[in-house]
Order: C-alpha cells, then structure tokens, then sequence
C-alpha cells in the first residue's frame, strides 16, 4: 500500500511489480500548483516591501572585508555576530551585510552599529514583482530515466512552497551588491547551499577572494561535497576556513582538496558546558531546523508519562507549540540550563554539545523524514524513533552523566589565520592560490 501517488508509480515500474491502478495524480498536482502561487505571491510582496524599507539605509565606504550572515537571534549591533563570533570587534575594518532571511525590522536593529547593511536594500521591486513566477524548471533530459517519478516527486513538491522564490531574490541582491559596493573579501557561514553556489561563481568572475567557514556544521552530509555541485569546484569558495581538524578530515574525505581547506577554529561557543545532571531533572530538547520534524518530537514527547521536558525552539525557524501538561518553553539554550536529565536532539550540534558535556543523549530519527546525523564518525550516541524514544530515554538517564570531553573536535581560534585573510593587504603562508580559469 502507497498513498503517494509519484512514489506508487515509482514502485510500479520497477520490473517483476505487480500492481493495481496508481493513485490519482490530478487533485495532488492542482494542489501544489495552488500552494506555491499562494506562497509565491506572498514572498513577492513582501520582497516589495523589504526592498522599499531598506533603500534609504546608510552604506558604508566600498571595498574592504564582509561577512555575509543570516539573521542569527544572538547576532547584536555591539560587534557580536552569531556566526562569528567577536571577529567585528577585534577586525574594525569588517562589515557585515545581512542574507535575504533577515526581515526588515531585525536588519534595522542590526544597522545601528553603522557597520552593517541589508541585501534587501539593494533589490530592484520590479524585480521582485516577478517572484511570483519564479519555480524550478528541468531540461526533459533531466527528468528521464528510472528515477523520472521521483524527480518529478521533488519538482512539485518543492514547486508548492516558495523556495525558488527567495532563492532567486537573494541571488538578485547580492549581484546588484558585489557589482556596486566591491568589496574585496567576502566571508560566510559556508554550507554549499544553491544560492552559495552561484556566489562563488560571481565572485570568482568579479575577481574577489572567496572565503566559507564551515563553522559549527559536521557529521556525513552529502551536498557539503563537490561531487554535489554540477560544476564541481568551480561552485566552492576559493578557501574553506574549518572549525577543527575533525571537520577538515570530514570535507577532505568528502572529496575537498587540502589545498582548499585550512583550519581557522571555532568562533561560536560551543566548548563543554558544566550542566549540572539529575536522574528526574527535566529532559531537555532541542528541536531542528524542520518543522515537521520538530512537530514529531514534540508529539512524541508529550506520549511519555513520568518525564518533565523542556523545548527549545530553533532559532531560525521557531515552531508554534503549546507548552501543556509536561512539556514546557526551554528558558535558554542548553548551555544556560541550572539542571538536566538527558538531550534529546535532531539534526542539530546541540546533540553535539551535550555529548561533549558528557550528559545522556539521544538522537531522534523521524518517522518518514531523514534527520541528518550532526555528528563526526568517531562520536556514537543513542537512536531512537517516537515509538522506542519512552524505553531508550529511561535508558539512556539510568546509565548517568559522564565527564565532559572534546576529543579535538573543535580547535581554538587562530587569529593569524583571521587576521591574514581579511586583511586585504596581508594572507597567510596557507592561503591557496587564486584558481585563474574554471573548468
């Protein structure tokens, strides 16, 4: 039995399949067609409306060193950045302009330190009227072969939201920002997304050094690799700053070159926190990017009778829950914490921290999702599904904290590599040459 009517027909053509009539596949496409024209339009005006809000911001001098950054809750206009750290505060010749994600009221917030910009200010609105069109398209050829119904699968799910949408307006902005503002350096929180891609391709074109630092992600995660990129390495940045030696020996593995990739340690904070552990203190949980994935957890959570959980909704995409019966809003991150029992964690390095805190931990994995596993080869944790998470939490809080521990995963900051890199005048012995012709 097969509700999903692409993945029926998937099934279905696989040879010695026997099968009865698929599922209708009308109704399900007239569905996502009405939904990504309904998002479409929603992102479409109110891209006209960031747009227009921000022209008038106030734009420092041209060229020089840039952080590009999402808009991260504990970035700050006193110098902190949620990706980098204090790195504005010890580089005064930094600036730092804001992604597409960043909504207008916080990007005004985080201008007052004159040091940072808005994308969106930099947006045509004749432009973003068209978001309203813009969806993924793939040539026939792409779509044929013995994967045709899952490619299609894809193409029109994701065509029902509006992904396409505000990924082509942040590739407006930032060309019209690289083409008038110049800087000379450009750094950001790299993680090979499709915008990050054609990024690097401009700034490469446009002669400016090119620098991702992959700053807190780890573990096996299959579109960090060039063998993702359709151009291969003509789509990474120029240098890959990593955190620690265990992330530099995970891209290496990935396929990066080592003349790529340099180790220029962790800004964010993300050493071993003390958590003082109790065996009926609240369970900590720490809810990931995905909605519905944080949804699941939460469901499953409240199943359990006898446990006290405190949710920590993720910053970027926080969810809208209920706080009833034995669930409750975290009152910070899991570093702020007076007390805890276990984590409880899904596709984020908050599973990471409290492994190196040496707390009980346990890996949620979703029921028809994939949560990506965070964490390096050498690092093992429980698993556990809404079903069996009750049994392995008990367990897991009977078997006691442990003592804290790094094992080298993160490196301390090496201000010669920072200082080298965004100082136009001035790289370190290990900066790699600049590529002159792509492939």
């Amino acid at each position: 039995f097969c509700a999903d009517p692409w993945l029926y027909r998937h099934l279905a053509s696989i040879p010695g399949v026997r099968s009865e009539p698929p599922p209708k596949l009308g109704m399900a496409r007239i569905r996502l067609k009405i939904r990504g024209l309904l998002a479409r339009s929603s992102v479409t005006f109110s891209m006209v409306r960031a747009c227009l809000s921000m022209r008038a911001q106030r734009l420092p001098p041209s060229g020089g060193p840039w952080l590009v950054v999402y808009g991260h809750p504990s970035s700050d206009a006193n110098g902190r950045d949620g990706y980098f750290g204090d790195l504005m505060l010890s580089m005064p010749q930094l600036h730092r302009i804001l992604h597409v994600d960043c909504a207008p009221g916080r990007a005004r917030e985080l201008c007052k330190d004159g040091r940072t910009i808005s994308l969106h200010g930099f947006g045509n609105p004749l432009y973003a009227l068209s978001l309203c069109l813009r969806r993924w398209r793939l040539p026939a050829s792409a779509v044929a072969g013995p994967d045709t119904w899952l490619i299609r699968r894809a193409l029109e799910t994701d065509n029902g939201f509006a992904g396409a949408a505000m990924i082509a307006w942040q590739v407006h902005c930032q060309r019209r920002w690289l083409a008038q503002h110049k800087p000379e350096r450009v750094f950001w929180p790299w993680e090979n997304h499709g915008w990050e891609r054609t990024f690097c391709r401009d700034l490469r074109r446009a002669g400016i050094r090119s620098f991702g630092y992959q700053h807190s992600v780890v573990g096996d995660q299959w579109n960090l690799g060039p063998a993702s990129n359709p151009d291969g390495a003509a789509s990474l940045p120029d240098t890959i700053i990593c955190n620690g030696d265990s992330g530099r020996r995970q891209l290496s593995g990935a396929g990066h070159s080592a003349e790529r990739l340099t180790v220029g340690g962790t800004l964010r904070s993300l050493s071993p926190a003390m958590i003082p552990w109790e065996s009926q203190a609240p369970v900590f949980v720490a809810l990931p990017f995905d909605l519905e994935v944080a949804h699941q957890m939460v469901d499953a959570c409240r199943q359990i009778a006898g446990r006290r959980f405190v949710v920590r909704k993720h910053p970027m995409t926080p969810l809208d829950f209920t706080a009833t019966g034995n669930i409750a809003h975290a009152d910070g991150p899991l570093s702020e914490q007076k007390v805890v029992a276990a984590v409880i964690y899904a596709a984020t390095t908050v599973g990471l921290e409290a492994w190196m805190a040496g707390l009980p931990t346990i890996r949620f994995r979703p029921d028809g999702y994939i949560a990506i596993d965070i964490l390096p080869n050498d690092v093992e944790v429980r698993a556990a599904t809404a079903a069996t998470l009750g049994d392995v939490l008990e367990n897991a809080i009977d078997g006691g904290a442990e003592t804290a521990r790094d094992d080298g995963i993160f490196s301390p900051v090496d201000t010669r590599i920072w200082t080298g890199y965004a100082d136009p005048d001035h790289s370190p012995s290990t900066a790699p040459e600049r590529e002159e012709t792509l492939p």
